[in-house]
């Protein structure tokens, strides 16, 4: 009798001891909750495997009398899979990694330029531009054969104050399955020129222009195109509209059957 009495007794503890830590595991949860507001702690990262690393390769020729020796000068930036079309993928990234032409001096001559994007596990695909925004610093290219998904475009603008990631390749530091991701926070808009532009706190480096702006679900705001050289924790991308009326118009004009 006594001894299961004791039993008893034992059972009761470990309930007691059992609840105790549940309701404080919740009580946790509710502080943390509060305390960081309702957004996960961890944003949805699975869209980092629709990043790309761009690489524009100019192959160019230095001539001295009758001596000539060819060469190339790499630029890259990252993009992003916006739309797909069987196996084919619509790669969203910044105009001038698409189009400009890096100073090279008047004695080198520029015999071609090659576009490849190169996904998230290390596969190289050719790539050709199919819509330029000079303007807004846009650019689309167009690859075959690249089986990752496309990101889907926020169906609303980042609100002010917003955190937000950014998914990059600043220094051209990328590899297999592994690409840096970066904290950012939406901070409103400005005028500059004859543009208006988003303004975003976060990180930027050569090889971040081109690259995805996302909201915690994982849908794509903006896009990184430019900062300030004395201000690295500034940087600059075109406005949802502008970068929503671009993709919608560049794929209706250029791809007929679109996965949107």
């Amino acid at each position: 009798m006594i001894k299961k009495r004791k039993k008893q007794i034992h059972l009761g503890l470990i309930l007691i001891l059992f609840v105790f830590a549940c309701c404080n595991c919740s009580t946790t949860n509710n502080i943390q909750n509060k305390f960081l507001g309702s957004k996960p702690l961890i944003p949805n990262v699975s869209a980092r495997n629709s990043f790309v690393k761009v690489n524009r390769i100019m192959n160019v020729q230095l001539c001295i009398d009758t001596l000539c020796v060819k060469g190339s000068y790499v630029g890259s930036g990252s993009g992003t899979i916006v739309a797909k079309e069987n196996k084919d993928g619509y790669i969203l990234t910044a105009n001038h990694v698409c189009v400009e032409q890096d100073t090279i001096p008047p004695e080198i001559k520029v015999l071609s330029i090659d576009m490849v994007a190169i996904d998230i596990e290390n596969k190289i695909h050719k790539a050709r531009i199919v819509s330029l925004d000079p303007i807004n610093d846009l650019c689309i290219l167009k690859v075959e054969d690249i089986k990752y998904n496309a990101i889907k475009v926020s169906p609303t603008p980042p609100e002010i104050g917003e955190r937000i990631i950014n998914i990059a390749a600043p220094g051209g530091i990328f590899s297999d399955r592994m690409v840096p991701i970066f904290d950012a926070i939406y901070v409103g808009d400005i005028q500059l020129k004859e543009r208006k532009i988003s303004t975003y706190t976060g990180y930027a480096y050569g090889g971040s222009s081109g690259s995805m702006f996302l909201n915690y679900n994982g849908e794509l705001v903006g896009l990184l195109h430019s900062g300030f050289s004395k201000i690295p924790t500034i940087v600059l991308s075109p406005t949802w509209e502008i970068l929503k009326d671009f993709i919608f118009n560049s794929l209706i004009n250029n791809c007929s059957k679109c996965e949107l």
